[in-house]
């Protein structure tokens, strides 16, 4: 069955130790991708996040591949002590999650079995890329060991007390593996990545408006909040601020909701929203909720 894979790789924005940019490096990368025959819905590079990212469908076997592919022409390239972009990573394969492509209406039968079979490749996937690559791997959300921490903002997180990696502990600490840094590998739920961009240079507004988003997600009984994920950056190439939005609880939680909430809050600080952004895809069942975010063709997934 065809599944939904959203890797996102860290590249710094100088350049790369061979040399090349990293459109460059990106361009060779989704050569390799399209050569093995998966659907590539998304692939994009930030440079003020100093990250790209990649979302694919395709079927087992093709779908790992082209993850080992695009990997074997970043990683070369690539030193994560040269990196200096403003979203959170720990590696230069960053995260890679497996989402399912079992429709909403299907039984939970299926749906269990669907998860049950991604989760198997991902911890099969995370193991193989360990020992290819000599880097520590963790696994997150569905794919994380029972008792161990699964999300990925804790994953993430410097100031975690995280037992060792679930792949490569042997690894750690190596000289030779602190320019890849290590990767997460996981199976979650279908997710909306979103950024709404403000017109200004100055980020006190954005970290207002995010800190605001996370406090209601956290204290307000108001539905329009649950699930919702909020940072705020400055984009220094472009002369603006964001407000970087994972609504987690799509069924739930529309973005145009969280769009009109973020504008009044723009509008009362006189200041004005530049744009949208879909960051990776989204499902065709989403798109009547999401009619405030600007969305390309290939960006929508319809499902199995």
């Amino acid at each position: 069955m065809r599944f939904l894979a959203v890797p996102n790789w860290s590249i710094p924005a100088t350049g790369s130790i061979s040399g090349k940019t990293a459109e460059e490096l990106l361009n060779e990368a989704r050569l390799a991708a399209t050569g093995l025959g998966v659907r590539i819905h998304y692939w994009k590079y930030d440079p003020d996040h100093a990250r790209a990212v990649t979302a694919f469908s395709g079927v087992a076997g093709q779908m790992e591949a082209t993850i080992f592919a695009i990997a074997d022409r970043l990683f070369p390239g690539v030193d994560l002590n040269l990196h200096e972009g403003v979203h959170p990573r720990v590696g230069i394969l960053d995260v890679c999650p497996f989402v399912s492509l079992v429709p909403t209406e299907a039984e939970e039968q299926e749906k269990l079995a669907e998860i049950q079979r991604l989760v198997a490749l991902s911890r099969g996937l995370a193991a193989e890329f360990s020992a290819h690559f000599r880097i520590p791997t963790r696994l997150y959300e569905y794919a994380a060991e029972q008792g161990r921490p699964h999300a990925l903002p804790v994953l993430r997180s410097p100031k975690s007390a995280l037992p060792p990696p679930d792949f490569g502990e042997v690894f750690v600490g190596r000289e030779s593996n602190l320019k890849n840094g290590l990767s997460i590998f996981g199976v979650r739920d279908f997710l909306i990545a979103a950024n709404i961009n403000l017109d200004t240079d100055d980020p006190t507004l954005c970290r207002q408006i995010s800190r605001s988003i996370r406090h209601k997600r956290e204290f307000s009984e108001d539905s329009d909040f649950k699930g919702v994920r909020a940072l705020g950056f400055e984009l220094p190439n472009r002369g603006l601020t964001q407000v970087s939005l994972n609504i987690t609880e799509p069924n739930v939680t529309s973005f145009d909701q969280i769009y009109l909430y973020v504008h009044e809050k723009v509008t009362q600080a006189i200041r004005d929203i530049s744009g949208t952004e879909l960051i990776g895809v989204i499902r065709r069942a989403d798109l009547e909720r999401s009619r405030l975010l600007e969305i390309e063709d290939d960006q929508i997934v319809d499902l199995d």
